[in-house]
């Protein structure tokens, strides 16, 4: 009896734990091999040295409005920006 309650207590665990990912995005990662992101208000950073290999920010691509691509970026992937509507500033 112990354990079915263990185990039932440890699945709500992981449910809750899973449900809790799906409704909160990240602000930060990685992009590529050595390269970084950081969404912080409505600016996005992309730093570090290296190809852009992936864009995971989309979600944020609505909100963001300066985009700072630092030294050491050798590549942006290809529709990394798409629906950046309201980008007034890149660096």
């Amino acid at each position: 009896m112990k354990r079915k309650i263990f185990v039932t207590a440890l699945l709500a665990a992981v449910l809750l734990l899973c449900i809790g990912c799906i409704f909160v995005s990240a602000t930060s990662g990685s992009c590529g091999d050595n390269l970084k992101w950081t969404v912080s208000g409505s600016t996005l950073t992309i730093s570090g040295t290296g190809e852009m290999t992936s864009h995971p920010w989309t979600d944020y691509n609505s909100s963001i409005k300066k985009i700072v691509v630092e030294e050491g970026v050798t590549t942006i992937g290809e529709n990394a920006f798409n629906g950046g509507i309201n980008i007034t500033e890149v660096i």
